[in-house]
């Protein structure tokens, strides 16, 4: 478990992750596999999967900058309060043709995605668990989001991804770390 943000990895820079698994990570703040956490910092996720992770707000990923999500399936992820897959405080963030299933929000704010008044996500295109696009309590605040994909993707089922990594331990019961990857701004 990370002590502050970013259970996994936490990036102040440029960061692109493709064809990777981002599994089974811990934040006790936010973003239980990746904070993007300035405002100047970039991410992008390609051809990935981002699987049980959990943390207090932003179960999978906390978005502070600018945030790029494609072809990644986003599973199973928990967070405490808001955005069991994205939290969007001050950032930008697109998601498009990903696969959004099962995360939860244990105070049910919003299950998938949860955004900061004035700040917008882009998430057309997707694969959200069912043909009539996300379900009532899975996006929270300014969250563009179509039924574009109105069948489940081969890559997207049981079968595909393959067995679930455990669900780590709620926050209180975990012993502080830190990240696994930081990724800091460059300096000229």
């Amino acid at each position: 478990m990370a002590t502050g943000a970013g259970g996994a990895i936490y990036n102040t820079g440029n960061l692109t992750v493709r064809s990777s698994e981002i599994s089974s990570n811990i934040s006790g703040v936010e973003g239980g596999g990746l904070a993007n956490a300035d405002l100047e910092a970039s991410a992008t996720i390609e051809a990935s999967m981002i699987l049980s992770n959990r943390s207090g707000s932003g179960g999978a990923i906390l978005n502070d900058g600018s945030l790029q999500i494609t072809d990644s399936v986003l599973y199973y992820n928990v967070a405490e309060d808001g955005g069991g897959m994205l939290s969007n405080r001050f950032g930008e963030a697109w998601v498009s043709n990903s696969c959004m299933m099962f995360n939860a929000d244990t105070l049910t704010r919003a299950n998938d995605i949860l955004t900061r008044a004035g700040y917008e996500v882009d998430a057309s295109g997707n694969w959200w668990g069912t043909n009539s696009g996300p379900a009532v309590g899975s996006i929270g605040g300014d969250v563009i989001a179509d039924v574009t994909i109105t069948s489940q993707p081969g890559w997207c089922t049981r079968d595909a991804i393959g067995p679930l990594p455990e669900l780590p331990p709620p926050l209180g019961e975990v012993t502080p770390s830190p990240p696994m990857v930081h990724v800091p701004a460059l300096t000229a």
